[in-house]
């Protein structure tokens, strides 16, 4: 009798989970793919220089003269970085707020302490693995030169919203590009989308952990895009996966100075 209700448990799990990618999909198939291209090559170019390249973004030639004023420095970098990245995420889906910023239940604070634990378990496992492979990590960067807490607070609060947007544009783009070329189930979909967005969210990373590939890709892009799909196909609300993604930020830096 209790293995036929975790059958029914189950397999009623899978059916809402299959329902709620099949409205996902449809909904976000409804976006104008040129608009979304565009918007996702340029959001895509914006911040892999401004990671990777910093002597051909914005921040030597427009705020050099700022470096002896580290707030102003930090409030207008951060602001430059973000705001385009807004700009071109609604220019393909400004008509989809509704489908991208649902309505949160009631029960949703658990949900985000879950989802962090379990984002936490899936780093500190990769991180277990890379130990006993013997393969080298490298220590954040920014840890490693350490702001004044209001900026350092400041940063993130700013600088996650550009990385959210990021990734979301790239796994939108490849869930709408899967669909146009690929008439498979929603759930193939979503695996190769979250594989493509991982691997284009733990490159734009490389920067910051010493161009450690494996490290950006299996302990940053691989536990982040899990996390971040599950957060939105359980709420269908970009602001609860921000806050997964800042919750977890915050945490690693007060580990950091321990």
């Amino acid at each position: 009798m209790q293995n036929q209700t975790n059958t029914r448990t189950i397999s009623q799990l899978k059916t809402d989970v299959f329902n709620r990618l099949n409205l996902i999909y449809q909904e976000i198939s409804l976006v104008d793919y040129k608009r979304l291209f565009i918007a996702f090559l340029l959001v895509g170019c914006w911040v892999y220089i401004n990671s990777n390249i910093p002597q051909l973004s914005y921040k030597p030639h427009l705020l050099g003269i700022l470096n002896h004023n580290q707030v102003l420095y930090h409030i207008l970098g951060n602001l430059i970085f973000m705001i385009p990245t807004v700009i071109l995420f609604f220019y393909p889906f400004r008509k989809f707020e509704k489908v991208l910023f649902h309505k949160l239940k009631k029960g949703f604070v658990t949900d985000l302490i879950v989802l962090i634990f379990i984002q936490f378990v899936l780093a500190i496992t990769a991180a277990g693995l890379f130990v006993k492979s013997g393969i080298d990590t490298e220590t954040n960067a920014n840890l490693l030169d350490p702001l004044p807490f209001a900026i350092t607070m400041y940063d993130l609060v700013i600088s996650l919203i550009a990385e959210q947007i990021f990734f979301f544009m790239s796994i939108f783009f490849a869930i709408v590009t899967l669909n146009k070329l690929v008439k498979k189930d929603s759930i193939l979909i979503m695996l190769l989308s979250m594989i493509f967005a991982g691997l284009i969210f733990g490159i734009a990373h490389l920067s910051a952990y010493n161009n450690n590939v494996f490290q950006c890709l299996i302990l940053i892009g691989l536990p982040f895009t899990l996390i971040q799909t599950v957060g939105f196909v359980l709420t269908r609300n970009m602001i609860f996966c921000y806050l997964i993604h800042l919750l977890f930020d915050v945490i690693i830096y007060f580990l950091s100075l321990i």
